[in-house]
């Protein structure tokens, strides 16, 4: 397993137990699903709220700020959604049409959830987290929600 953990400890930031229990998930994950060549982890200390794939880095990228304000399940989420970004090589969504990027958000939330619930956790639950309205490249949340078959 590769990992990179780049969690600096000082008096303003802490992310050291959030970066832990996302390798822990992460480790999950990868096992239980049976994933060779996995991408790397890195865990960046970032205050913004965000985890994606790196295809130059070949990486899965989680920042401290995001961890800092999920549960096991929205880790859990957000690591099975990069994943398949990561297994299709998504590229950057600047160089797509908004149409193409939401096909992709949706192949990623579908594949992710099933690697998330064979791992043990819960799609679904992970989702509360998330914004309810979307952007140009991710659709709102109540259409994935639906997609996936939520409540």
């Amino acid at each position: 397993m590769k990992y990179l953990l780049m969690c600096l400890i000082s008096a303003n930031t802490f992310a050291f137990v959030p970066a832990i229990e996302a390798v822990k998930i992460y480790n999950k994950i990868i096992t239980v699903n049976n994933i060779k060549n996995a991408p790397t982890l890195i865990i960046s200390v970032d205050d913004e709220i965000n985890g994606y794939y790196s295809k130059k880095d070949k990486a899965v990228i989680l920042n401290t700020g995001l961890l800092q304000e999920l549960d096991e399940n929205g880790i859990a989420m957000t690591i099975g959604h990069e994943l398949t970004h990561a297994k299709y090589k998504h590229v950057n969504y600047l160089l797509q049409s908004s149409k193409s990027s939401q096909a992709q958000e949706y192949l990623a939330d579908k594949e992710g959830k099933i690697l998330v619930e064979k791992a043990g956790y819960d799609m679904c639950e992970g989702m509360k987290w998330m914004p309810k309205q979307g952007d140009w490249d991710h659709p709102d949340l109540k259409h994935r929600k639906r997609a996936l078959k939520c409540k």
